[in-house]
């Protein structure tokens, strides 16, 4: 071989080597910049999904203490030999008969139901 094409050669090697490590480094950063994404991604959704669980967690609350409140009257209404709705008969008479609105009555009661809760809590 000339020393002219033995330069060539060379020279092509150089480039080449120089091509795959610069195909190599970009390789590398979209890797990189992939998994990035994904965990942006991932706590993205995970956060959303905390967020989920604890708005669940909230709604299921709420409901369970809604629940809680309308079971605990119709046992109530149970032990005292009544039917729930002969109970919430009596209890708009007696609410009426004291000169209450039923909403007033209501309102009243589910207060004194959140003090007794928050009385247990303490």
């Amino acid at each position: 071989m000339t020393q002219k094409a033995r330069h060539i050669e060379k020279k092509d090697k150089v480039w080449h080597i120089g091509m795959t490590e610069k195909a190599w480094r970009i390789g590398m950063t979209e890797k990189a910049w992939h998994i990035e994404m994904t965990e942006k991604a991932w706590h993205i959704w995970m956060t959303e999904k905390a967020w989920h669980i604890e708005m669940t967690q909230k709604a299921r609350h709420i409901e369970m203490t809604d629940k809680g409140w309308h079971i605990g009257m119709t046992e109530r209404a149970w032990r005292i030999g009544m039917t729930e709705e002969a109970w919430h008969i009596e209890v708009t008479e007696k609410a009426w008969r004291i000169g209450m609105t039923e909403k007033a009555w209501h309102i009243e009661m589910t207060k004194k139901a959140s003090y007794i809760k928050m009385i247990r809590k303490a």
